[in-house]
């Protein structure tokens, strides 16, 4: 690194592969992206223990700082996020720090900061929280709101949300919306082949964590009540992990009479 050259600093610590649910592919498509649009600056990633491995390549200005915590570890992550990540940023020279996951350190760091609050669910949802959860957002998510250069959600609904969730200037929230991975945009041989499939039975995909505020329950009452009955054929199809809302959701499968 040559003297007074940048040096970005990307935190991500939470990021446990098959754990943070959308966040992960957030943070994974951000990095790739940014190795594409910033491959010749001074990059490093600070990682936490379970995502070690997830880049095992990067460009030649960059590179991979594995920390001594693990990101399933909540409590010891916001603690080792507060205390021990700025003496890292200042050692490393980090000039500019981005938070991809809602919270930064709240004491000095580096000299801007972007930090991504892609929604406000926990203001206008906090029962799909844990009591450690609320606690912490509560503290450190506005906190690090407040502080921060450029606060990034993921539309421009989002952003207001966020804007009005905690107080900040609209001008300094920015919805980003989210670019499409190339595997939904195939070519003419692609959707030929695709096309060519026999056999596979129409669906509707849904997917998603089970929380409440995502309605996955008023969704199968829904299909129930409405499209089963006039489509016998056809499937609904949810794909995630069961949390706070699985038992609404059998509650409205099994009004409606709906198989597993």
């Amino acid at each position: 690194m040559a003297a007074g050259e940048r040096v970005i600093g990307i935190s991500l610590l939470n990021l446990v592969p098959g754990a943070i649910g959308g966040q992960e592919r957030y943070i994974r498509r951000l990095v790739d992206g940014m190795q594409r649009e910033f491959s010749e600056e001074c990059v490093i990633l600070y990682v936490c223990r379970e995502a070690a491995s997830l880049w095992p390549e990067l460009p030649a200005q960059w590179r991979l700082k594995r920390l001594p915590i693990r990101g399933g570890d909540r409590v010891r992550r916001i603690l080792y996020e507060q205390l021990i990540l700025p003496f890292h940023f200042k050692r490393d020279g980090v000039g500019v720090s981005v938070h991809p996951s809602y919270t930064a350190p709240l004491g000095p760091g580096a000299d801007k900061r972007m930090v991504s609050i892609l929604d406000a669910q926990l203001a206008h949802v906090p029962e799909d929280f844990g009591w450690l959860e609320r606690l912490a957002w509560r503290v450190f998510v506005p906190a690090a709101a407040r502080r921060a250069d450029c606060v990034v959600a993921v539309s421009k609904a989002a952003a207001k949300q966020v804007s009005a969730a905690y107080r900040l200037d609209e001008g300094r929230v920015h919805g980003v919306l989210l670019g499409v991975d190339p595997f939904f945009c195939p070519g003419p041989s692609e959707e030929r082949e695709g096309g060519s499939v026999e056999g596979l039975a129409p669906f509707i995909l849904a997917v998603g964590d089970t929380y409440p505020h995502k309605n996955f329950d008023t969704l199968v009452r829904a299909f129930g009540e409405e499209i089963a009955p006039r489509d016998p054929d056809l499937r609904l199809v949810l794909v995630g992990r069961a949390r706070r809302g699985e038992a609404a959701i059998e509650a409205a499968r099994g009004a409606t009479g709906l198989g597993s």
